[in-house]
């Protein structure tokens, strides 16, 4: 499946806490060596920008190998360096799963909704 990437923007009335004017990334499909780039270029994109809170919205995602979870390690970095954070809405078992068995689920605020990522 190929991978979708869209970056749409919380507005104040539906976000809540500090997270008015987030972008929120949803992504669509698998996420792996051969999708990962195009992840990379808008979470690249997004710190270029100064956006330093953002939201991955990994709902639609069936699939994340290593090399997804290195590229949101790598924005989850960058945002810290600018004081900020990255927040992940996953619900599928085999993602969510991922971010457990190497640890990640402690570093990542992973929320089931958008809206409760928002209001971490």
């Amino acid at each position: 499946m190929d991978l979708e990437v869209s970056v749409d923007q919380l507005d104040d009335t539906s976000a809540a806490g500090d997270a008015p004017g987030i972008p929120v990334v949803k992504v669509v499909g698998e996420v792996d060596v051969a999708s990962v780039p195009l992840l990379d270029q808008e979470l690249g994109a997004l710190a270029k920008a100064g956006k330093n809170k953002i939201i991955v919205d990994f709902s639609g995602v069936s699939f994340i190998d290593s090399t997804g979870l290195g590229v949101v390690v790598k924005a989850l970095k960058n945002a810290r360096e600018a004081q900020g954070w990255v927040r992940v809405v996953a619900q599928e078992d085999r993602v969510t799963k991922v971010f457990a068995i190497t640890g990640l689920d402690a570093e990542f605020a992973l929320s089931e909704t958008i809206e409760e990522a928002a209001a971490r």
